[in-house]
């Protein structure tokens, strides 16, 4: 991305030379990338000692959680879903159950019709289960799109280089939608034009006339500010939520049902929640999650398989691995370090994470040992920096780079915090109200533009004994 920072621009008149440096053209993402790696070897060279020059950040972003374009680096968390599922998985839904619907996933299903009634119409159709099935009750969860929310960055990933789409107001049912895939991709892009839309569907089922379509089937529908217990002859508020995501959303409804629950969902996030809520809550009724048109995993068969005292700190690895808002290890992905971390029963130096407000540094140190020992394997008995000196020691000569070793501790540690702050949400998500906690206590903080970033470090970005490689101001 053309614009982005190298490490010299956070350095005033540095002497340090790399050919790069006199170029007039703005810096290209590879071009960054590249005089970070012969930046990072000659400061190294400057450093009083090679401990102490690994001790700081050295890049003005960690290069193996973030790139260089300011955004967190995104995991492929489909390859641990289908490694959780492995083979506890069934070809149909268990019968007499409660059927939970994320909303989005439903959405992305159902084509776009002439007007919102008549996509309404089909969404609520393809909602609805089979009735061979016997379901007991259709609840439906929602995203809620919020200013200044950590998702925001996810979002940012995910337009990368896109702009937000258009702004369109939805206001009534017989308003024509945008046509075709491109423009309803584009509609959908904006957070404004899908809480309108979920506002719009939330009154197109408090109508009378589309509640004739539930018939005796009784549906629960978490909208962005009530929850409403619907059936053909009645409308009840029930309660509120203040959850933000659908995927909380889904447990939380699986947690209050005495019923068996079908859960319809695609995301890793759902499957992990589901397996540690109900490897912690241990429920006397079958959860189910549907994953494909044809496959149903098993959730208390995955926690038997997994065995308890594992599926439990499940949410708690997922977190520091890297899910939406937090950012996961470069090249490490996950399905390798879980097995290695149930191999070697390292799970429970997570298990603080999530449990209080405010994580302890006792709690941190256990997160760093995980992060150095699990993820990036290093050798027993070694500190934190020397497993950073020796990954990178052992890199070819002339590929030596930090995307590939552990960040520094400063940005580990508000890598830890963030993860933190994820797993404390999570791990509540059995409560309609979370409680608060704090993201700006929490590896966040507010841009200047607005937006909530990550805290990549707090500390100094160089080592003192580098201040004489600098001239002064």
């Amino acid at each position: 991305m053309s614009g982005s920072k190298t490490i010299f621009e956070t350095i005033s008149k540095n002497k340090i030379q790399t050919g790069m440096e006199k170029a007039k053209k703005k810096c290209k993402k590879i071009d960054v990338l590249e005089e970070d790696k012969k930046a990072f070897g000659l400061i190294i060279s400057k450093c009083q000692s090679k401990e102490e020059g690994f001790s700081f950040p050295m890049t003005y972003f960690p290069l193996s959680i973030s790139k260089s374009e300011d955004i967190l680096y995104s995991s492929d968390k489909s390859k641990f879903r289908n490694e959780i599922i492995g083979h506890s998985f069934a070809s149909a839904p268990i019968s007499n159950a409660v059927w939970i619907i994320d909303a989005w996933y439903a959405i992305r299903q159902v084509a776009p019709k002439q007007t919102y009634r008549d996509y309404f119409i089909d969404l609520l159709n393809w909602m609805i289960p089979d009735p061979k099935y016997f379901p007991k009750r259709l609840i439906i969860g929602i995203d809620v799109y919020v200013s200044q929310s950590t998702k925001d960055g996810e979002r940012k990933e995910r337009r990368a280089g896109k702009e937000e789409g258009k702004r369109v107001h939805v206001s009534g049912f017989d308003q024509i939608m945008p046509k075709g895939k491109a423009k309803w991709s584009e509609f959908l892009s904006n957070g404004h034009n899908k809480n309108d839309l979920m506002m719009c569907f939330e009154q197109f089922l408090l109508t009378d006339e589309n509640r004739k379509k539930l018939r005796t089937l009784e549906l629960i529908f978490c909208s962005i500010e009530k929850i409403w217990s619907l059936k053909e002859n009645m409308v009840i508020e029930v309660g509120s939520c203040n959850h933000e995501e659908a995927d909380t959303k889904i447990v939380l409804f699986a947690c209050q049902s005495c019923n068996n629950v079908v859960a319809v969902a695609t995301d890793c996030d759902v499957l992990v929640l589901m397996v540690t809520l109900y490897a912690t809550t241990r429920p006397k009724n079958q959860w189910q999650m549907k994953y494909q048109s044809d496959k149903f995993a098993n959730i208390s068969d995955i926690c038997a398989t997994l065995g308890y005292d594992v599926a439990k700190y499940t949410i708690h690895f997922h977190g520091i691995s890297g899910c939406d808002d937090v950012s996961y290890f470069y090249r490490k992905g996950k399905v390798s370090p879980f097995k290695k971390a149930i191999n070697n029963g390292h799970l429970d130096l997570l298990a603080g994470l999530g449990q209080e407000l405010i994580l302890s540094r006792e709690n941190i140190d256990k997160c760093k040992e995980f992060i150095r020992s699990v993820i990036y394997q290093g050798n027993p008995n070694e500190s934190y920096v020397q497993t950073r000196m020796n990954l990178y020691d052992k890199q070819s000569p002339k590929n030596k780079t930090t995307m590939t070793i552990p960040p520094d501790e400063d940005s580990c540690t508000q890598h830890i915090l963030r993860c933190h702050h994820r797993v404390y949400i999570w791990t509540r998500c059995n409560q309609s109200i979370i409680p608060t906690i704090d993201k700006f206590k929490n590896g966040w903080k507010l841009s200047e533009d607005g937006m909530i970033v990550p805290v990549w470090y707090k500390g100094p970005q160089l080592p003192p004994s580098c201040k004489k490689t600098f001239r002064k101001k």
